[in-house]
């Protein structure tokens, strides 16, 4: 965010409080990034066997359950982002960019943290694991 302070009071010439316009984009960031989050993770898990929403089962939502599109879009998202801050000459496009930014990691996060999760065993089979048991199986 130093770095953007920069960008904000050099680049796009908002001189009159670039430290308050940058707290408020990254607050456009934050909250578009939540708003992207929770939709997202139920649309990529429609396709698991365990889900219990049945609004967003089948194959229809999910693109049978699979993570790397989210991924691919994402970062496809973010770069042009990027590339966008480039041309804003306004703090009103700054804020626009930021918010499709902000979008787009929220969805990267909840894939990461998806795919996290999808990693640690179930419940059923972490109970009858060795470390539960102890060294000796008792």
């Amino acid at each position: 965010q130093t770095f953007f302070l920069y960008y904000v009071h050099d680049v796009v010439r908002y001189r009159s409080d670039p430290q308050g316009a940058v707290a408020y984009l990254a607050i456009v960031g934050q909250c578009a990034g939540a708003l992207t989050c929770y939709p997202v993770g139920l649309i990529s898990d429609g396709g698991n066997n365990n889900n219990d929403n049945a609004a967003f089962s089948g194959r229809r939502w999910s693109w049978s359950g699979r993570r790397r599109p989210f991924v691919y879009g994402a970062c496809a998202v973010l770069a042009a982002g990027n590339l966008a801050l480039l041309m804003c000459t306004e703090l009103s496009q700054v804020a626009a960019v930021c918010a499709i930014l902000g979008g787009a990691n929220g969805v990267y996060l909840t894939m990461d943290t998806s795919l996290a999760v999808d990693t640690l065993p179930s419940s059923s089979s972490s109970s009858s694991s060795s470390v539960d048991k102890g060294r000796d199986g008792k």
